[in-house]
């Protein structure tokens, strides 16, 4: 008796695909990237090719309209990396908001520039308000990406929680956690984002092995209630107090150049 174990098998996305169901090849690919996340099964992978990427979402648990919804155990990447694929969302922050991703557990997206992405300003706080470009569940990845430009009406302008791996987030913006929200950070850099109360570059989770820099709050400009190990926090700025960290435990990591009133 043979046993073959299937792994999943490859979707393909391009803007000038066919777009024929499944979109098992590259001349039928589907033409919005999450369309051909519905036709995958767990352990599968989504290949993007080059393109921005504007078209097509969907909801989970009637929360705010996002661009891709990855919920199961699926890698979405891109061909040619941040520089070459981007997802946008849409804005302003309000009932016609779109999110950039939305990531669950087991789920990760690789490769991407996640941009203009907003949230609604009203509903659940942590699910309808929070993570402008992306939200991920506990055991959600995001790797390899350039998080910029999205604005979330409270937690997580960039990021809200998961974990990010080897990417940039930048010019972000929040109430809380203008860069990120209770994200796990891995060798990741966090610039120039703005946090209209706590944590400009983060707010809660943990950093590691990263540089904070250039980022803006009312307290804590680079990070607040964060743990920092190996990283570094320079050139923040709060208008209160906390320039570089308030309220955060940092090991082995160097704070300098930072300012508050």
């Amino acid at each position: 008796v043979a046993i073959e174990i299937f792994p999943g098998y490859t979707n393909y996305v391009a803007p000038a695909g066919l777009h024929l169901f499944p979109y098992t090849n590259r001349p039928d690919a589907a033409t919005n990237i999450q369309d051909a996340i519905a036709a995958n099964i767990p352990g599968g992978v989504v290949m993007v090719a080059d393109g921005i990427y504007d078209q097509g979402g969907a909801a989970v648990n009637g929360g705010p309209v996002n661009r891709i919804v990855v919920t199961n155990v699926l890698d979405v990447v891109s061909e040619n990396g941040p520089s070459n694929a981007v997802i946008l969302g849409q804005g302003p922050c309000g009932e016609a908001a779109v999110r950039c991703a939305y990531l669950g557990s087991g789920a990760s997206l690789s490769g991407f520039t996640l941009a203009n992405g907003h949230t609604r300003e009203t509903g659940d706080e942590d699910r309808d308000q929070s993570g402008g470009g992306a939200w991920l569940e506990n055991g959600g990845i995001l790797e390899n990406c350039i998080v910029r430009d999205n604005a979330a009406a409270l937690f997580g302008g960039g990021v809200k929680g998961g974990e990010v791996r080897n990417s940039t987030l930048r010019d972000n913006t929040a109430v809380n956690g203008g860069g990120s929200f209770d994200a796990r950070l891995f060798r990741c850099v966090v610039a120039g984002n703005t946090a209209l109360d706590l944590g400009g570059g983060t707010c809660g989770g943990t950093l590691e092995n990263g540089l904070v820099h250039g980022n803006l709050a009312l307290m804590g400009g680079g990070g607040a209630s964060n743990r920092l190990l190996h990283s570094t926090v320079a050139g923040n700025q709060a208008t209160l107090s906390g320039g570089g960290i308030y309220r955060g435990f940092a090991t082995n990591s160097i704070l300098y150049f930072n300012a508050a009133g």
